[in-house]
């Protein structure tokens, strides 16, 4: 039988310590809503060896393994930023304001992703971390997430047992941009902003190891984070010189904080939101556009030396 994607579930589960992994069918989280799912490209790091006195190959042979996959969603829950930073709080109900920051901590999860076909195909990638993570809106469209990640383990033979009862969005709120902002200073809203985007990369690197034992042979052993790089840029329509000019001064502007909300425009125990709020802005790019008929507009590239995230729902405590 051939089957679609509409046969297929992807959930992931927060690990531990990086090498234990979630059980099958113990995940506690979904990326959000409108999942689409890539599959990993893995690499055994295949050696193909030949010899003197012939033109065959002799041999193969076989180094450490590697995997990347990616997942696509609509913004809805904040779960996901646990793989770029650090949950400090969790306070209040009803709603229950949740907190992250910057962490030198690596988390890693487990993904398992199940295929529903004649032999079903399920399959755990695990001690996965995030390689980017993007952020974009843009005018009567949904808020939407793209996330690129590796993979440091997986099991040699696919399992063959569906979850039964794969988990859904908790939140089930698509944010759109309809009720966000973009605000510089935080607390003031720009005007009449086309588009957005922003993008996070912790810069996560895998440690191998030689002296490993059979079963973990050619896996990643541990990981660490680089330098945490936030980006992104914001287009709006053009009112006067500022934006010009703050890229011009060729220094960190006095109001140096960014705020990007994401909200169903509810108040108390209907709040649903998610924020971020970076601060420490570098502007050294500044691109325009003046064509005829269209709406004159400025696109401001930016570069954040720090971000805290604040997301308000009425989940008193993170799955």
């Amino acid at each position: 039988m051939s089957v679609s994607g509409i046969a297929a579930y992807v959930e992931y589960g927060k690990q531990s310590n990086f090498t234990t992994a979630v059980s099958a069918g113990a995940a506690t989280r979904a990326f959000g809503m409108d999942q689409d799912f890539t599959p990993p490209e893995i690499d055994e790091s295949m050696f193909v060896l030949g010899d003197l006195n012939t033109v065959l190959v002799q041999k193969f042979a076989f180094g450490k393994f590697s995997a990347t996959f990616s997942v696509d969603w609509t913004l809805s829950n904040p779960w996901w930023i646990d793989w770029v930073l650090g949950l400090t709080s969790s306070s209040g109900a009803a709603p229950t304001t949740h907190t992250w920051d910057d962490s030198k901590t690596v988390n890693a999860f487990t993904v398992e992703y199940g295929l529903d076909t004649v032999t079903d195909r399920v399959i755990q990638l695990n001690r996965c971390v995030a390689s980017d993570v993007q952020v974009a809106g843009s005018i009567d469209e949904v808020v939407k997430c793209h996330g690129s990640f590796q993979a440091g383990k997986t099991a040699a033979t696919a399992g063959t047992s569906l979850d039964a009862s794969v988990v859904s969005d908790d939140i089930t709120t698509p944010y759109t941009v309809v009720h966000g902002t973009v605000e510089n200073p935080s607390g003031t809203i720009l005007a009449e902003v086309q588009n957005f985007e922003l993008n996070l990369n912790p810069n996560i690197k895998y440690v191998y190891g030689i002296d490993t034992t059979a079963s973990e042979a050619g896996f990643a052993q541990n990981a660490y984070k680089g330098r945490l790089d936030i980006s992104g840029s914001f287009e709006l329509s053009i009112k006067d010189n500022t934006w010009w000019n703050l890229v011009r001064a060729r220094a960190e502007p006095t109001n140096n904080t960014l705020r990007i909300k994401c909200t169903n425009g509810g108040a108390g125990a209907a709040e649903r939101s998610m924020q971020f709020t970076m601060t420490g802005l570098g502007l050294g790019k500044h691109g325009s556009k003046y064509r005829k008929y269209d709406l004159a507009t400025e696109k401001i590239p930016f570069v954040a030396r720090d971000i805290t995230v604040v997301a308000v729902n009425n989940i008193s405590a993170v799955p």
